[in-house]
């Protein structure tokens, strides 16, 4: 890089003020005229966002080569810088880089422009970007040809060239082996089958548990989908943005409908959320599955009856109850909770089951027919019976409130007489009826 002119000189600006140290910088440059070489160097540091001149212009008659720069990001904070040339007030962006905390962002007339991490490793280099093809040449300065090197920049991504018709893989250190396609893979790795035909493969080395291998990410700033090899299992979901937590998966075929939505349940510690048995076909949720559709926990079944709203969306609820009476229980709930709910479950033996209402017992049946009604029996219609029809049996002071209709029988009945009141205290037993204001014999 020279400045030819007495008009033409470097220099920096920041992106933002610095929150606590401005950035030193360093030039070292050579002055050239006809007759003489001179070497001289500078240093200074930034001003936040006004421009500081960190080389001047040469003086008349005279060249001033830039050797090297180098520009040490001492905030605490990342800082965007610009390196221009003002050439007479008219100012050309010569590079501009992002750098982190430690960094330094460094020139020189050889390399170019790069980057160094805090430890001194390199950071940046020099990237073809677009579209290019190869035919000869040299990558680094070593030859591309048919001795299939291994080559890259300071062995950090390299091309080996072992397969002539044009598949290559990129790589991360040292030597590979042949593979087809296009392969992006750790150094040491076994080779593949002689039948593989891979595209592009991304391939991990190690057996830790719960370590990512070979993992795919692609997302934005809300979520990633994501894909490798996880504590020894081929797994494929999502994480959050910063790939720090899982987050729900859709399979969706427009962008719109969901096909398939597992969420809530991911990673090695919650569990599968839904399995499918490729042998048989059982699909299992919330567990590995041992029947065609094997559920664990409450399944709700949620549709709209009619345009009315009359049932805002009711659901359908149906879930398995544990413990001692173990059982079935099924109900009907809608936005405002339960409308109703009923649990079957078995009694004190396989011949009898119980129906509750919530946690009340409503009634009971057993194998040989017999049915116990807890809090009576409204029948609408006629009932008719091939056997006998047996009332409730009381005394005539426990007799309950009755409504008009209700039959039953009493044991303890003085003298009495048809559709006469009742006392009680005697020693008749009687039938009665409630006439819609007491009960009278008959």
């Amino acid at each position: 890089m020279f400045l030819d002119t007495t008009s033409k000189s470097l220099e920096i600006v920041l992106g933002t003020v610095v929150t606590t140290n401005q950035l030193p910088i360093t030039v070292d440059y050579v002055d050239m005229t006809t007759t003489t070489t001179l070497a001289g160097s500078n240093d200074t540091q930034s001003n936040g966002v006004t421009a500081v001149t960190i080389l001047a212009a040469p003086a008349v008659s005279t060249q001033r080569k830039v050797n090297g720069i180098t520009i040490y990001n001492a905030d605490m904070v990342s800082k965007v810088v610009t390196v221009r040339l003002n050439n007479n007030s008219t100012l050309r962006p010569l590079v501009v880089s992002t750098l982190q905390v430690g960094d330094t962002l460094g020139y020189t007339d050889t390399q170019g422009w790069y980057v160094l991490d805090t430890n001194g490793n390199l950071k940046a280099t020099n990237t073809i970007s677009g579209l290019a093809t190869i035919t000869g040449g040299s990558i680094d300065n070593t030859p591309i040809g048919a001795t299939t090197p291994n080559v890259g920049h300071f062995t950090i991504v390299g091309v080996n060239t072992a397969s002539q018709s044009g598949n290559f893989e990129l790589y991360k250190t040292g030597y590979g082996s042949t593979s087809i396609g296009a392969t992006f893979r750790d150094s040491t790795i076994a080779t593949y089958a002689a039948n593989a035909d891979n595209l592009v493969t991304i391939r991990g080395t190690g057996t830790s548990a719960v370590v990512w291998r070979g993992r795919i990410t692609a997302g934005g700033d809300n979520n990633a989908f994501l894909m490798g090899e996880y504590n020894s299992q081929a797994w494929l979901g999502a994480h959050n943005a910063g790939l720090s937590a899982w987050a729900d998966l859709h399979i969706s075929p427009d962008g719109n409908n969901q096909v398939t939505y597992i969420g809530t349940i991911g990673g090695i510690v919650g569990g599968p959320a839904i399995v499918v048995q490729n042998s048989n076909g059982f699909v299992g949720i919330n567990k590995t599955p041992t029947t065609a559709l094997d559920v664990n926990g409450v399944s709700t079944l949620s549709n709209s009856l009619d345009s009315s709203g009359v049932w805002n969306n009711p659901s359908v609820v149906l879930g398995v109850t544990s413990g001692t009476n173990q059982g079935i229980s099924f109900g009907l709930s809608n936005a405002g909770g339960y409308t109703w709910q009923s649990n079957i479950k078995q009694g004190t033996g396989p011949t009898q089951h119980r129906f509750y209402s919530y946690t009340t017992e409503a009634f009971r049946y057993d194998t040989t027919g017999l049915v116990t009604f807890q809090a009576g029996i409204t029948v609408i219609g006629a009932i008719a019976g091939t056997t006998i029809i047996k009332t409730g049996g009381y005394t005539v002071a426990t007799l309950p409130a009755g409504t008009v209709g209700m039959r039953a029988y009493v044991t303890d009945a003085t003298a009495p007489t048809f559709l006469g009141a009742l006392t009680g205290g005697g020693t008749v037993t009687t039938p009665v009826f409630y006439n819609g204001t007491a009960w009278v014999a008959g």
